[in-house]
């Protein structure tokens, strides 16, 4: 089987922050599926004519490493076609991506997750009816907004509201972007004061290790980083500084094959890990093998649109993924998968 080429096909209106379809054909007729941001879209094309084009596809794990050290390339654009890659791998194998990476479970526990500081009580109800009681989420995370009372008290809100499911929630913040060194530890101190704090994101750039070190060291729930991280040379200064409590890792920047690598990694240090959001919530088929997940991150429950579905469920506090071959993802414009 060889690639013969990339279709990539924007969703709705052409704005970089909008979604598109990625698709891999080969010359068996089998396809490869993602979904990605638009503004990555000459990226992905640039890299699979210079790289991918006439390739073997299920050599997945080789072909990222070719793409991990090619000058230039953008992690967006190699994360895009190595998820790609192993969604076309699992349907040649006729099987759901779940079992081609070896997984006996295909389920994993979640946390819900807000992109945005919510702006008022209503919106928070708004956001836990939705995402806590209609689907049993036992976690989430809020974006703070700054504000130490309202924050404070938006995050009561998000407490009680996993109580009524769960006697052992997990409350997770991301601190604001602006915010220094020295508010971040006062502001988390003051609200450990009231909360149990699973764990605390944005506590510092992610490859500001020393200063993950000095607010991991200063708070008693534990520092999350990585999420913005590619490379494992970045995860690796990390890991052996003890700089963070939880790995965080995006399969949008380190696709499957990379987000592997940083698991066992991290699984070498005995640090647990957590998986970003993913389109179409695929990262549920990836978390059942790796050793030392915590959880994975869901913006939405229901992550289909007119563009295209999936068949990973949210249910019960779980991400289960289905029986499709390959990732679950099938575009609704052709009704491929």
């Amino acid at each position: 089987m060889k690639l013969t080429g990339v279709t990539v096909t924007p969703h709705g209106r052409a704005s970089p922050a909008d979604s598109c379809s990625v698709e891999l054909h080969t010359d068996a007729g089998i396809t490869g599926i993602t979904i990605m941001a638009q503004r990555h879209r000459s990226a992905v094309e640039k890299l699979f004519k210079a790289l991918l084009q006439g390739q073997e596809p299920r050599a997945v794990t080789g072909l990222w490493e070719k793409m991990n050290q090619a000058r230039g390339a953008r992690p967006e654009a190699r994360a895009a076609l190595d998820l790609a890659l192993w969604d076309l791998k699992a349907k040649a194998n006729h099987e759901p991506l779940w079992k081609t990476l070896g997984g006996a479970r295909p389920r994993a526990n979640i946390h819900a997750a807000s992109v945005v500081a919510l702006p008022s009580d209503c919106a928070i109800s708004k956001w836990t009816e939705t995402m806590l009681r209609a689907h049993g989420f036992r976690g989430a995370r809020l974006q703070l907004g700054g504000d130490v009372k309202r924050d404070a008290q938006r995050l009561g809100l998000v407490r009680d509201a996993l109580a009524a499911v769960t006697h052992n929630p997990a409350l997770m913040i991301r601190m604001g972007a602006n915010a220094t060194h020295g508010e971040i530890l006062r502001q988390v101190r003051n609200l450990e004061r009231t909360f149990d704090l699973t764990w605390v994101e944005n506590a510092a750039p992610d490859r500001d290790v020393s200063a993950l070190k000095r607010v991991s060291d200063g708070i008693y729930g534990a520092v999350c980083a990585g999420g913005r991280l590619d490379q494992l040379h970045d995860f690796l200064v990390c890991l052996r500084r003890r700089a963070a409590d939880v790995i965080q890792l995006d399969l949008g920047r380190l696709g499957i094959s990379g987000a592997l690598q940083m698991a066992d990694a991290a699984f070498g240090y005995e640090l647990p890990v957590t998986l970003c959001a993913a389109p179409g919530n695929v990262h549920a088929h990836v978390a059942g093998v790796m050793p030392t997940l915590m959880s994975v991150e869901i913006l939405d429950p229901t992550p289909g649109n007119a563009a295209f579905t999936t068949d990973v469920r949210i249910e019960n506090g779980w991400a289960v993924a289905g029986d499709l071959p390959g990732n679950g993802i099938v575009l609704a414009r052709r009704g491929r998968r």
